[in-house]
């Protein structure tokens, strides 16, 4: 199949929602598929690479339109390479659009994989204006209304949201997130090493990473810190924060507070092995989000065998297996009690689950294909 990804969200740009794009476009690629990527510019990128058999297109430019820089230049430029292909595969939600019209235009099937729905989530992420908030709300529910040939959430709690917006059951399917489990295993990990680098030495570290997006629960977990800090005064919270919408708050948060400037080790920008060490290193993982679609962090951290305190936010309960606690998003007490708690080792205990890349891809062959040999 001759497949174009048109993406917001691709490599280098960090998140889940670029690494389910990366990882499946490579691949697909690797299957023997043709693959052409269509996604924003990233200052430092080049305009075309060649990656793991994918060609990757950067348009737009990202110093002045962010990840939005993809609509415009990348609609038309869709419509000049969809000619030669046979399906368009987008993403939820600034990619939709142009999706949608270059398939209309040039009568190729569209595939939109949705990664999280908001809809009146909206209206607590931007609270001040309350304009802002409702503004994504209707431009999310406008776009998910656009013509598209089929919708692949990547949960079922996520179906479930494109089905209470009005997308019909018939029009959409589940195809979970595929885990590298050859990468995320401990056994590839270097524990020691990263703790003796980091100054952890023997003490109890709680580890927060990915990347400081407004959904992502960050200032609720430093507010548990400070609590935390009170029980356990030689633990540390160990955070591998990328750049994202709340970044500087967060740092600004840090440096505000004695407690925090004591209790937090903060890291950025962290290759993947050394992620991987972290959460080798970690007495627990803690993922504080207010939403999440799938919820890499959960299913890597499960991967490895690390124990979990998370919220019960949108898919993670899912996801979640192994050793873990469940939490309600946004309270501080309830997240600090967890992590104290498991740091006595008390825990919940749920049978593994895996979610492998073959099925995965096996699934989005499907999929395309029956559009394919209708």
């Amino acid at each position: 199949m001759r497949i174009l990804f048109l993406t917001d969200l691709y490599k280098p740009f960090a998140g889940g929602a670029s690494t389910h794009q990366t990882e499946l476009a490579s691949r697909l690629a690797a299957r023997g598929h043709e693959i052409h990527v269509l996604t924003s510019r990233l200052i430092g990128t080049p305009k075309v690479e060649t990656s793991f058999g994918v060609t990757v297109e950067r348009v737009g430019s990202w110093k002045a339109a962010g990840r939005y820089s993809i609509i415009a230049p990348g609609m038309l430029r869709a419509i000049e390479v969809s000619r030669s292909i046979d399906i368009i595969h987008g993403t939820t939600f600034v990619a939709t659009a142009p999706t949608s019209v270059a398939g209309r235009i040039c009568d190729r099937p569209t595939v939109i994989t949705a990664f999280e729905v908001f809809d009146d989530l909206w209206l607590s992420l931007y609270p001040k204006p309350l304009l802002k908030g409702i503004g994504h709300r209707f431009v999310e529910r406008l776009t998910l209304r656009l013509p598209v040939n089929k919708f692949v959430a990547i949960s079922e709690y996520t179906r479930k949201r494109l089905r209470s917006i009005g997308i019909d059951f018939a029009r959409s399917l589940t195809i979970y997130c595929g885990v590298d489990y050859d990468f995320w295993s401990r056994s590839r990990a270097e524990p020691a090493d990263f703790r003796n680098r980091n100054g952890l030495a023997n003490r109890f570290v709680y580890l927060c990473y990915g990347r400081a997006g407004i959904t992502k629960g960050i200032d609720t977990l430093l507010r548990a810190t400070e609590i935390v800090a009170s029980k356990l005064p030689e633990a540390r919270l160990l955070l591998c924060m990328n750049a994202g919408e709340k970044y500087d708050e967060h740092v600004r948060a840090i440096e505000a507070s004695p407690i925090l400037r004591r209790k937090v080790v903060l890291q950025s920008n962290l290759r993947a092995a050394e992620v991987r060490n972290a959460i080798a290193a970690a007495d627990m993982v803690v993922v504080p989000s207010i939403s999440e679609g799938f919820g890499y962090s959960v299913a890597e951290s499960c991967a490895m065998g690390t124990p979990v305190v998370a919220t019960k936010a949108g898919a993670i309960p899912e996801v979640i297996s192994g050793r873990h606690h469940l939490v309600p998003p946004g309270d501080p007490i309830s997240l600090a009690d967890a992590i104290i708690r498991g740091a006595s080792g008390d825990w919940t205990v749920a049978p593994h689950k895996r979610f492998p890349w073959d099925d995965t891809v096996s699934l989005y062959e499907k999929c395309f294909r029956t559009f394919l040999d209708a």
